[in-house]
């Protein structure tokens, strides 16, 4: 009878020490390097998040030295992997759109087919903000001396 308990807690604790979030032995992996936002985006480096951006603009955003030591990119040609313009400097350079009302509705402005579900955005604060989806910045009309000026 003592047999099958005894082969319960061994398993639990092989189980436990196999999987357990703490490890005694210390890490063998080399620490990836971790590239800051500083100075002038390199078109030629390869681990920048974009040929406009050198750091990750989202928290859940992976740093591409990150991804491109994963498997998936053992034996590939990174020169010839896909490196797209981050957008956010065009969304900056998109003006402000000022509303009347105390609420906006962003919908992509494409139409009702395309761009991205409805959002009504509550513009009580002295500030521009964001859509969720697009960027779209909307505020509202009594804040626009406050807001400009606040930017200049």
């Amino acid at each position: 009878m003592s047999l099958p308990i005894l082969r319960q807690s061994i398993k639990r604790s092989t189980f436990i020490r196999l999987y357990s979030s703490e490890s005694s032995k210390p890490s063998s992996s080399p620490a990836l390097p971790t590239v800051k936002d500083v100075g002038t985006p390199d078109i030629n480096n390869a681990f920048q998040q974009a040929p406009n951006r050198i750091a990750p603009w989202s928290q859940s955003q992976k740093p591409k030295n990150q991804i491109f030591s994963s498997l998936r990119f053992i034996q590939k040609d990174l020169s010839k992997q896909p490196q797209p313009y981050s957008a956010m400097e065009l969304i900056q350079k998109h003006p402000i759109q000022y509303i009347s009302k105390n609420i906006a509705v962003c919908n992509g402005n494409k139409g009702p087919h395309q761009g991205h579900p409805r959002v009504y955005i509550n513009l009580d604060n002295v500030a521009a903000v964001p859509c969720g989806y697009c960027g779209t910045r909307y505020a509202k009309e009594e804040f626009k001396d406050l807001i400009e000026s606040k930017s200049s």
